[in-house]
Parts: C-alpha cells; structure tokens; sequence
C-alpha cells in the first residue's frame, strides 16, 4: 500500500466502513510509516473537535413556545427571526469546525516543513531552472555560502557544493510561510535527484525519536510517498534533505551535506 492510498483509506477506516482485508493491509503500512501515523493521529484529533464543538441551545422561551404549538396545532409557522436565528447558529457551527482545522494546521509546523520541502523538491526537479544566484552556476561557486548568508540572512558559512559523484545543479531562495530560506538542488551520473533546504525556524521542534543514526548524528528520518527526508537543526536553520534514495545512499548524503555545513 502507498502514502497516497493510506491516506485515502484513514477517512473510511474511522467511519468504521474500510472493508477488513485494507483494514489489515492498512495496519501493516501504518506499523512503518511515520507520515501516515501522523496523518492518523490528525484525522483522529479532527473528529474530536468535531464531536466537542458545542450546538446551538435555543432559549427556553422559544422552546417553549414551540411545545405550545406542537401541542394540538394543525400546522407550525416559523417566524422569520426564528430562522434567521438557525442560520447564525449554523454559521457559527461553521466557524469552529473552520477554527478546529487552522488549529491542527498550525499544531504541527515540522510536519507542514515537511511536505513543503517535498513539494519543493519536485517542483525543482521538474522546472530544471538556472541558479539564482549572481556568478553561481551548475558546479556551484565558493560565493554561494556568501550571498546566501548576506540575502537571505541565514547562518551559512559553508555549503555542500558537489563533488565527483554529485553535482550541484541549481540554488534558489525559498520562502516557507514568512520563513526564508535557500535550496540547493543535486543529481548524481544517473540523474537521480536530491535536495538540501535549510530555512529560519526557531520554532521548529525535531523529535528524537525516528532518528536515523548515522556516525555520530540522529537526524529525524521520515518518508513522503517514494522520497526520504533527514530533518535536523542547525544554528537556527531546520535542514530538509530530500532523496529517491535507499537507506544507505542517503546515509552518504546526509554525510556529505552535514559534514560540509
């Protein structure tokens, strides 16, 4: 089962209508994949919300009065107050369940980061643009670190610039919400892509738990689909290195990229 189906199938698996050889199918690709458990756990959350948020009350006058009529009349004319009133009481129903979801939106900035970066990195590999940076080309440029740090005002001494098995292909800046930030773009010699994106957010927490040990570092390990991300907190910056890539060749990206940080 894919990213993509789970989350299709995460809707009906709480309505309770999953039919059970996906209820089983889906419990196997939930037991490894940390974005799906995620995904889980906010469709959960959002049903609560949705259960919690209070209905409208009608006052006691007004329910009394319609007990009155329900009592021995033939028919029931609802004023025009009466019903304007259920329109504002369903509008307001509206605006909680609107309020609920930004509140879960917002609950979880590394997860939001994550998907970014991922969209991102496809949109990088299939637009193949031209550096945005002055002098800075395919091959990178010592100037790169540079002007990133003096435009974008990150912390960036030194950047991952390509070597004889990975070349650096593309620098843009980037902006992920209000937050600024650069993202480098590689292929190895059969033209299989990776991204680096390193952004300013202090406010990004990243789990230790799922951490990929690789030497001496832990970065938090997740999979989108068919791309893995490393993320990892740098001098201010949450780093997203974003690969079609096994295990172990990103284990010797990651190295690359961080060792040269």
């Amino acid at each position: 089962m894919t990213c993509q189906t789970s989350r299709e199938c995460i809707p009906q698996l709480l309505q309770g209508i999953l039919p059970p050889a996906l209820v089983a199918e889906l419990g196997s690709h939930l037991a490894g994949c940390e974005a799906c458990q995620m995904e889980l756990a906010e469709e959960q959350a959002l049903s609560r919300r949705l259960r919690e948020v209070a209905r409208y009350r009608s006052s006691a006058a007004l329910r009394a009065q319609i007990e009155r009529q329900l009592e021995g009349k033939a028919s029931i004319r609802i004023p025009s107050w009466v019903r304007w009133r259920w329109v504002a009481a369903a509008a307001v129903l509206l605006l909680a369940v609107a309020a609920s979801m930004m509140v879960l939106t917002r609950r979880d900035p590394l997860r939001t980061s994550i998907r970014e970066a991922t969209q991102k990195h496809r949109e990088m590999v299939l637009k193949q643009e031209l550096s945005a940076f002055h002098d800075v080309g395919a091959g990178g440029s010592g100037e790169l670190p540079r002007q990133v740090s003096e435009q974008l005002g990150l912390p960036v001494t030194s950047l991952f610039l390509g070597d004889s098995e990975l070349a650096l292909m593309n620098a843009r800046p980037v902006v992920a919400g209000d937050r600024k930030g650069v993202a480098l773009l590689y292929t190895d010699r059969h033209g299989s892509a990776s991204s680096l994106q390193c952004v300013s957010a202090p406010e990004i927490k990243v789990p230790k738990k799922n951490g990929l040990q690789v030497e001496s570092f832990h970065p938090y390990h997740t999979q989108i689909d068919s791309l893995q991300v490393l993320v990892w907190k740098q001098e201010g910056m949450a780093c997203f290195l974003v690969a079609d890539a096994g295990d172990q060749e990103l284990a010797d990206l990651f190295l690359k990229v961080r060792k040269a940080m």
